[in-house]
């Protein structure tokens, strides 16, 4: 069988991760839950949902990044449909791996109104770094333009080449893991939210990094 091109970066707490050895051997796991025997993984606290994680993996390997990167959930079914995802992680290029039963061709996006925002932080009663969406984006890009729609894959599983990362610098990516809770009741908090609707936006190198 052959092997996606991607290197992939999995964010698992206790999901299932049989699929991903039948996959390939060309993977790291970095596990919020309990250690799995017989994979390639690294132990990590459980907070900052898998946004996080992928931050952090960009920043760890700046100056040694594979090619073509797929970051994905330890279910990666729960966001692409099986059949979708398998035909997606073989392609080389920048890619969304997103598709489910609601939007099977990949097109998501909501209007930037932030409702999500005071909605996520009423229902865990918590707060936010950040009051809107612009607010945020303008913390991390220096010429930030209001965007209408933000157009995201859900769950952040998203292939991407290396290019794309080394468009920022390495200071970039630890601003961005600078942004999460810590706290490991509330995982990423509403700011991984506000993060998940930027990573399209992060990888389209559309914008320079606020430095």
């Amino acid at each position: 069988m052959n092997k996606p091109e991607a290197f992939i970066v999995v964010s698992r707490y206790r999901e299932n991760l049989d699929w991903l050895p039948q996959l390939t051997d060309n993977y790291i796991v970095y596990n919020k839950g309990e250690e799995v025997p017989g994979i390639k993984q690294k132990m990590v606290p459980n907070f900052g949902a898998n946004q996080y994680d992928m931050f952090s993996y960009i920043y760890e390997n700046y100056d040694n990044l594979p090619n073509l990167i797929a970051f994905m959930q330890g279910d990666p079914y729960d966001h692409c449909l099986p059949d979708r995802f398998n035909s997606l992680i073989y392609n080389k290029e920048y890619t969304l791996l997103f598709g489910d039963r609601n939007y099977p061709d990949g097109n998501y996006f909501e209007s930037n109104n932030n409702w999500y925002i005071a909605s996520h932080c009423q229902t865990h009663n918590i707060g936010c770094k950040f009051s809107s969406f612009d607010q945020y984006a303008q913390y991390i890009f220096e010429d930030y333009i209001h965007e209408n729609i933000l157009v995201f894959p859900p769950g952040s599983q998203i292939m991407v080449e290396k290019e794309r990362c080394l468009f920022y610098s390495k200071k970039f990516w630890k601003t961005l893991m600078d942004i999460f809770p810590t706290d490991l009741n509330i995982n990423g908090g509403t700011e991984a939210h506000i993060i998940e609707r930027s990573v399209k936006l992060i990888f389209d190198n559309k914008f320079k990094e606020r430095i």
